[in-house]
């Protein structure tokens, strides 16, 4: 009789502690439980990386992101010391993601973990959501699936890995809120306003937030036609005070200033056309097979193959007819809720990914984080097409493990993609393995090679970047490590030529140093003035400057330079030098 009763209790622990039970039956509150573990488990040495690329320059080196009283700045600029508005002068408008940098830097300074944390719950939430939308289409176990995808996919670790990619999280963050918002058949002015302040802020955080619009609009119009007109007005409105907002207090660069080194810049049309599947092939390769990985792509196709034009040609058009036979044949047999279904996730897919087609030239070829936006809607598609599969309940098994399978080496990738990003070094030195004719991956290599005082490699590293691209950045650092070596001739031609082609902040600030440095005052003097016309809120060109008036014996305007400068930084160098030269005291100050 005990060992009756011995045996009934083992057979209940057993089921009280059953793995099967964590996951069957899968209720919502275990979706959102595995999604939190599992990009906890998939992201976690993420949260061990440091600083890398444009994160130094963004954060680390940004003083305007250093303190909360500069937010206001971020959305309506700077005022100068005469109070006059100074507008914000960039390439983007994105003063969401400059925002969330200084709520992040404010109480953890230069702490990258925390701003790794924040990406990975964006991330984790932004799944979430999609878990949410594809419930509405799809059965919970193959929507939890899709969020896992989406969670763990490698394509996607380059928004989470890179801190400065922020926006690309905001606006799908904020974006896929508008769409779960949007998931009631009444549309109350309550949930109208929250929509609308959601795709709002999608579009403070990046431009892409243009495409919940047509996602949003298409949802209601294709599953619920009540408040479409409502809707369309409040989006319109929406778009109306962005525009306001974005035209009358931010000055944007022209292309060839942001873009110049696009190749797809000043590209006939016929030769953009003539990208577009490689392009296509490219993200779709990698959502497959994600083997070709890395920041910073600057190819383009200048010759028509095989292998870079009628191969990728032949799996666009093949893709195309899949989608168009599906819509056909759900046409033809009538079945309009599927019908609804590819219609939508079509829109979703081709606008997103064709955003990225190089139509508009942009500041890549391709980039991984891009894909984000498309893949859910890939999703959304791959998931149509195997409803249209009658499997056998006994292969459901096997198809089951299958899957599994694929998520767990996809997690894998993920987890030694994200290992690349720990370092700067370790991201340029695994990527430039990967991509080639990257200006931009040669001159961060060569930067590296600068700090181990391997000038001879470095110096190679610059002058092949400057060969893919005249007006790379290496040329001012190539510049710099002549004047490293005390070629100081070579460094001011070097300067000169920077200034004239890219008009960087940085390459006039080290052309005025080394003017200065030379004493040839009046040269160093028109190049501060031109640089501060370009970079108003440029506080070094004003302490420069404020130098280099009073060598000349301007003492008050030197003064005032001085007190701008230390207005737009509070550069305790800077009131330093301003209180000798009140005091007619010799200003000796290493730049």
């Amino acid at each position: 009789m005990d060992g009756l009763i011995k045996t009934t209790e083992n057979k209940e622990d057993e089921e009280e502690f059953s793995f099967k039970k964590l996951f069957v039956s899968l209720t919502t509150f275990k979706t959102i439980f595995w999604i939190v573990i599992i990009g906890l488990i998939v992201y976690f040495n993420s949260l061990l990386n440091g600083f890398v690329w444009d994160d130094l320059g963004q954060i680390v080196n940004n003083d305007g992101v250093h303190s909360l009283s500069n937010i206001g700045s971020f959305f309506f600029g700077g005022h100068d010391i005469n109070g006059n508005i100074i507008k914000i002068h960039a390439a983007f408008y994105r003063p969401l993601m400059e925002t969330l940098f200084t709520v992040v830097y404010s109480p953890f300074g230069s702490n990258a973990f925390f701003f790794h944390l924040v990406s990975l719950l964006m991330q984790i939430t932004i799944s979430i959501f999609v878990f949410f939308l594809f419930r509405r289409f799809f059965k919970q176990t193959i929507s939890f699936l899709f969020a896992i995808t989406i969670l763990v996919h490698p394509l996607n670790a380059e928004a989470v890995n890179y801190i400065s990619a922020y926006n690309d999280l905001m606006y799908l963050f904020f974006g896929m809120l508008s769409v779960i918002l949007l998931q009631m058949k009444e549309l109350s002015v309550k949930r109208l306003v929250a929509i609308s302040i959601c795709l709002f802020l999608s579009l403070l955080s990046k431009e892409p937030g243009f495409l919940f619009i047509p996602v949003i609009l298409s949802y209601r119009f294709l599953y619920c036609e009540k408040n479409v007109t409502r809707l369309i007005l409040s989006s319109v409105s929406v778009v109306v005070v962005y525009f306001i907002l974005r035209s009358s207090l931010y000055v944007g660069l022209s292309e060839e200033q942001a873009f110049g080194f696009s190749p797809f810049l000043h590209m006939s049309f016929l030769l953009h056309l003539e990208n577009i599947p490689k392009l296509f092939t490219y993200y779709l390769h990698n959502f497959f097979y994600p083997d070709q990985l890395a920041i910073a792509q600057q190819w383009s196709v200048q010759k028509i193959t095989f292998s870079n034009f009628y191969i990728p040609l032949l799996i666009l058009i093949v893709f195309i007819s899949v989608n168009l036979f599906l819509l056909i044949k759900a046409f033809k047999k009538n079945e309009y809720e599927q019908l609804r279904n590819i219609i939508f996730f079509s829109l979703w897919f081709w606008i997103g990914i064709g955003l990225y087609f190089q139509l508009i030239p942009l500041d890549m070829t391709v980039a991984d984080r891009w894909f984000y936006f498309p893949m859910i809607g890939l999703l959304g598609l791959l998931g149509i097409l195997f409803e249209n599969f009658r499997i056998k309940k006994s292969y459901k098994p096997w198809l089951i493990s299958i899957t599994i399978i694929c998520i767990t080496l996809l997690s894998i990738r993920t987890i030694m993609r994200n290992a690349d990003w720990k370092s700067e070094r370790s991201l340029y030195m695994h990527d430039i393995t990967v991509t080639q004719n990257s200006f931009d991956l040669e001159n961060l290599v060569g930067m590296l090679y600068f700090e181990d005082h391997d000038l001879k490699v470095a110096k190679m590293h610059f002058q092949r970047s400057i060969s893919l691209y005249r007006c790379s950045d290496a040329v001012n650092n190539l510049g710099y490590l002549y004047q490293s070596v005390s070629n100081i001739q070579t460094a001011e031609r070097e300067y000169f030529i920077a200034v004239q082609c890219s008009h960087g902040y940085k390459d006039y600030g080290n052309l005025v140093v080394l003017l200065y440095k030379l004493h040839r005052y009046d040269l160093a003097e028109k190049y501060s003035k031109e640089a501060i016309q370009k970079f108003p809120n440029g506080a070094g060109l004003y302490f420069v400057l404020g130098l280099i008036e009073y060598q000349k014996g301007d003492k008050q305007d030197a003064l005032k330079s001085l007190a701008i400068g230390y207005q737009l930084s509070h550069d305790p160098q800077i009131a330093n030098a301003y209180q000798l030269i009140e005091q007619n005291k010799p200003v000796e100050i290493a730049l």
